[in-house]
Parts: structure tokens; C-alpha cells; sequence
């Protein structure tokens, strides 16, 4: 694994040079680095976490350092803290440890290494997270508002794919200052690294075996590697954006009709439809489609239906006949696009019995 170097992370993480943070691509950008420690060595040590009456334990702006494993920590408001306390000579580490119902408000999460660490029911709100490394932890039931993992590292850790990148943003306000161009930097660096971050969430929940999450984190990394190609788009001609399009819209459908190739409801409900188009065509008797040799517009519904499917599934269809160039166009488009379902759905399934 890649571990932060002492000059990567001085130039990054808080040492003492700057009052607050100077980073405007951070979440915590403007937000002053805390001087005050505190240190969690024992169990013991907790209880000034605790509050009497039923109140959430609250720790503002604090340097926490983090002695002690086999804890867990209920219902406390983190506020403005930093759980990075090497002042950028290496990665600071915290195992072993359980939050459950815990608010991270605004805190410095940066080069921090959590191990067989568990976040349950836990709130992350403008968190800085630059090259965090997560191995082998658990977030179970967790939201993130505006914050930024760039260069985080996922190993073995369990967690729900849209929840970590739909969070995956840059303050607004951090932005107003900026010049358009900075602006634009910001936002193309952030779609490159959502693309990279979704793949390391795929690849760490398939090391945990969670089918669910390996569903969901393969169509967030596809979705993010579409916007990535999307934005990339917009700086090329227009020939080249032409020449492109039919590749694109190829990959939005595949990506919206299979749920990035984890799911077949939507597949089956495109061949439904179609299928009811070509039977409404049929039983109105529009182009003079014949089947079987019997007059367009006289079959009933159920043998128009019949003749759909084999239309569409390309079995059976040389029993239909039209008149003219319009009848024979409409007749074989149908099969061409069940060709093109039956390998989606091949695609699909093969990836289901295999994953």
C-alpha cells in the first residue's frame, strides 16, 4: 500500500506553517487548525466525552489523539478537530475502534490511517479526508455532506458506494473567490477523482464479498467514469464530438438500462414495450403486415402479441410480410434490436453467475 511521504504530507497536511487551512479544494478550507490536545489512552478517558441529562458528548477543536482500541465512542459531536497529530512526519494511526452515532463536523481526517475501524450511523459533514487510508473498516449507515476524500485508500472496507461519492464535493463557497479557471481546475480534478475513488470502492467491497455494494459500486464507477468522458467531450471539436456520440449514447443506455450492468428489470421492461408497440402496429393493420397470409388488421390480439415476440426475438419472423419499402424497414429493425437485448442480457447474466 502507498503510504503519504514526510514531503507530501508537509506540503499537505496541518504543520504548523499556516493558522488555518489555505486549501480551497478542501472542505475545511478557512477553517483554523486546532493547537488545544487531547488524548484518549484508556476507556477511562472517555468519560469526558460524556455529558449528564441525555446531552451528545461534544470535543471542539481539538488535536485528538487516539492511544486506545477495543472502545467504542457513542453520540459525540467531533467539531473542528484534527485526528492528525504527527504534525506531517507520517500518517497518523487509529485501530481498533468503534463510532456509533458520532457527527464529524469540519475536521481534519487527512493522512490518517483508520484500521478494523467501524463507523455506525455516523454523519460526515465538511470533512477534509486527503489520502485517508481505510483498512478493513465498516461504515454502516453513513452520510457525507461536502466532504473531500482526494487520494483516499480503500483496502477490505465495507462501505455503500453512493454514499461516500454523492458527498464527494467541494464547498460552494470555497469556490467564490477563485478565478473561473481555478474554478474549472477544481471541478475537472474532482470528476477524475471520483472516477478513481468509485473504482477503489468497487474493488474494496469485492474484497468483502458484499454482493449488494459490488452491484451498486460498479454502476457508480461506470456512472462516474461517464461523466468523466461526458466533461471531456465538451473540449473537443465538433467533428470529434460527432464521430463520438454514437459510442456515448451507447454507453448512457447501457449504463441507465442495466443499471451498469447489474440489473435486468429495465431490460425486460424496454422488450415488453417494444413488443406492445409491434402488436399495437399489427392489430391496426398499419403498412399491410401480413402473417401467415392473413389480411392485415385480422388477427386478434393475443395472435398479434404472439407475433411480436417472434418479431422481436428474430424466431419465427419470416412469417410476417409487408408491402413496400416502409413495411420491410419496420419489420426488420425489431429483430436487429432483440439481437442487440439478447447480448445485453447475456452481458448481464454472465456477470451475475460469475461475480
Amino acid at each position: 500500500m502507498s503510504r503519504p511521504t514526510a514531503d507530501s504530507a508537509n506540503a499537505e497536511s496541518p504543520s504548523g506553517k499556516f493558522p488555518k487551512d489555505p486549501r480551497h479544494h478542501r472542505a475545511t478550507y478557512g477553517i483554523a487548525y486546532p493547537t488545544a490536545d487531547t488524548k484518549f489512552e484508556t476507556k477511562a478517558d472517555l468519560a469526558r466525552l460524556s455529558f449528564e441529562d441525555g446531552e451528545r458528548g461534544k470535543l471542539d477543536a481539538k488535536k485528538v489523539y487516539w492511544r486506545l482500541s477495543g472502545a467504542t465512542i457513542t453520540d459525540v459531536v467531533f467539531r473542528e478537530c484534527n485526528f492528525h497529530t504527527t504534525h506531517g512526519r507520517e500518517a497518523s494511526v487509529i485501530s481498533s475502534l468503534t463510532f456509533e452515532k458520532c457527527d464529524f463536523t469540519s475536521c481534519f481526517l487527512g493522512f490518517v490511517v483508520f484500521r478494523r475501524t467501524t463507523f455506525r450511523g455516523c454523519i460526515f459533514s465538511r470533512c477534509e479526508m486527503s489520502r485517508t487510508e481505510f483498512e478493513e473498516c465498516t461504515f454502516e449507515n453513513c452520510t457525507f455532506h461536502y466532504c473531500t476524500p482526494w487520494d483516499a485508500v480503500l483496502q477490505r472496507t465495507l462501505i455503500d458506494p453512493p454514499a461516500l461519492l454523492s458527498g464527494f464535493d467541494v464547498p460552494t463557497e470555497n469556490l467564490r473567490v477563485l478565478v473561473e479557471d481555478k474554478r474549472k481546475g477544481i471541478e475537472e480534478r474532482r470528476l477524475r477523482a471520483r472516477v478513481a475513488l468509485a473504482e477503489q470502492i468497487l474493488r474494496s467491497n469485492e474484497e468483502r464479498r458484499n454482493a449488494i455494494y459490488c452491484d451498486r459500486a460498479l454502476y457508480e464507477s461506470r456512472r462516474a467514469a461517464l461523466k468523466w468522458r461526458s466533461h471531456e467531450r465538451r473540449s473537443k471539436s465538433r467533428w470529434q464530438r460527432v464521430r463520438d456520440l454514437p459510442g456515448f449514447l451507447l454507453s448512457f443506455a447501457y449504463l441507465h438500462l442495466t443499471l451498469g450492468g447489474t440489473s435486468l428489470k429495465r431490460l425486460f421492461a424496454v422488450a415488453a414495450l417494444i413488443c406492445l408497440g409491434i402488436t399495437a402496429v399489427l392489430v391496426s393493420g398499419a403498412c399491410g403486415i401480413t402473417v401467415r397470409e392473413t389480411p392485415a388488421g385480422a388477427m386478434s390480439f393475443l395472435e398479434c402479441l404472439s407475433a411480436a415476440g417472434s418479431l422481436f426475438f428474430a424466431f419465427g419472423y419470416t412469417n410476417l410480410a409487408a408491402p413496400g419499402d416502409l413495411g420491410s424497414v419496420i419489420i426488420t429493425i425489431p429483430p436487429m434490436l432483440g439481437m442487440a437485448w439478447s447480448a445485453i442480457v447475456l452481458a448481464v447474466i454472465v456477470r451475475r453467475a460469475y461475480r
